[in-house]
């Protein structure tokens, strides 16, 4: 499952004591999170992200972290074993 053409995924590597690639994740929040929306797939989520960005947030949805940050799909399927 893991992507080795992405240089960002080959910069994380297992965190000593717990083994997991999340753990070493350096991502920091930028700012505060302001709406958190959970779906499962086929339940909308897509029109939910198209609802929020005309409101004017900037939402992030699965999909589109699939081509624009690799690592966050290898980091995501790690937590949900």
């Amino acid at each position: 499952m893991r992507n080795t053409k992405n240089p960002e995924v080959l910069k994380l590597s297992p965190h000593p004591i717990t083994g997991r690639l999340i753990d070493s994740h350096p991502g920091v929040r930028t700012r505060p999170m302001q709406v958190l929306v959970l779906g499962a797939s086929r339940t909308g989520t897509v029109s939910i992200m198209a609802a929020l960005e005309q409101l004017g947030y900037n939402p992030y949805h699965m999909a589109k972290g699939k081509i624009e940050r690799p690592v966050m799909i290898t980091t995501t399927y790690e937590n949900t074993r």
